[in-house]
């Protein structure tokens, strides 16, 4: 595909509507089979889990919580 994109004679290029669907054919070719439904294949990460302990929420070594942000109402009195 790239040497005909680079012939000497512009006429005998392909479309660029011609290299999409080129593509489109080679990537279809290549990826036909490829997919498989992971969640279910041995081995799988979810399977292999194992289970695990959870803080109570009433851990003294949590911090209090916090705001994300400022209030930031006020900001803009200054540009009104």
């Amino acid at each position: 595909m790239m040497l005909s994109c680079w012939n000497q004679d512009p006429l005998k290029r392909p479309s660029f509507r011609k290299l999409v669907e080129r593509t489109e054919l080679m990537l279809s070719e290549n990826t036909r089979n490829v997919y498989l439904t992971l969640s279910n294949a041995p081995g799988h990460p979810e399977q292999q889990r194992t289970p695990s302990r959870r803080l109570s929420s009433d851990c003294s070594t949590t911090a209090p919580t916090q705001p994300l942000l400022q209030s930031t109402a006020d900001v803009f009195l200054d540009y009104v």
